[in-house]
């Protein structure tokens, strides 16, 4: 992402944050100023489920995406490429005599943590990457 992308992302964020502020504190007024408004019981509740529906959901709306957007860029999936370099590195630690404990340990962890961001049948690769390293650091000294 460039800078100019970067800042118009940021920009646009501030603006979006501003906006429901702005929803959030118009509908606590509103609200507020529902007994001095009307006068019936009928009309007291329909200017509150104005003030509610129409100005509070489309702030949890706002805030909703605000959260789900950076959830889905926070995580980004394991690919193939990740698995296969994970793959030589079990292939190299099970020609090695005695495999480095810290090694095998960090590469079951690196194949844990792949396994958790991917989908499907490449997670249950994954794991099974996992064992195989775990095998390894049990595997008794030639």
């Amino acid at each position: 992402m460039t800078a100019g992308r970067a800042t118009a992302h940021a920009v646009a964020r501030v603006a979006l944050v501003s906006l429901a502020v702005a929803l959030a504190l118009l509908g606590t007024f509103l609200l507020a100023a529902t007994p001095s408004v009307m006068d019936g019981p009928g009309a007291r509740v329909l200017w509150a489920l104005f003030a509610l529906v129409l100005l509070k959901v489309p702030l949890l709306g706002i805030v909703w995406w605000l959260i789900s957007r950076r959830r889905r860029r926070a995580a980004p999936a394991a690919g193939r490429a990740e698995a296969d370099a994970l793959a030589l590195r079990v292939a190299a630690l099970e020609a090695a005599t005695p495999p480095p404990p810290g090694e095998v340990a960090a590469l079951r962890a690196d194949a844990l943590a792949a396994a958790g961001a991917a989908d499907g049948a490449l997670g249950g690769e994954l794991v099974a990457l996992a064992m195989r390293a775990d095998r390894l650091g049990r595997r008794p000294s030639r």
